[in-house]
């Protein structure tokens, strides 16, 4: 089967446009399905879960534009308290000693083995 799909972008502010601190927002594309996927950092550590996208038809009623890339995910720091209340489930996030970048491409070969296809019937 064919490897994860990833995609790239930047962290554009730490948190929602209404000022909600548990999200940030971000620039990489978020399209049908993209969310609860992983946001990771350049040295491939968890730090959210993609969320949402700013809503097209809203933002154009109000401003007679489409925003593009206005998307957000909701912060590790929050997530990570839910995971370890629920049993012993821990996360590589940026607390590790971690110093080297990688690619791309090597954060998806890194990301694969712990990716799981769940179907819905």
């Amino acid at each position: 089967s064919a490897g994860p799909i990833v995609g790239s972008g930047n962290i554009a502010a730490l948190q929602r446009l209404d000022g909600e601190q548990r999200y940030m927002q971000i620039t990489a594309p978020v399209n049908p399905g993209s969310s609860g996927g992983p946001v990771l950092d350049r040295y491939g550590r968890w730090v959210g879960i993609v969320s949402q996208k700013l809503n097209d038809q809203k933002t154009l009623d109000v401003s007679q534009t489409v925003a593009q890339g206005i998307n957000f995910a909701v912060k590790a720091s929050v997530i990570q308290p839910l995971l370890e209340a629920g049993g012993n489930v821990t996360l590589a996030t940026g607390t590790d000693t971690t110093t080297t970048p990688m690619t791309l491409e090597q954060i998806a070969a890194n990301l694969a083995p712990s990716i799981v296809r769940i179907n819905v019937d």
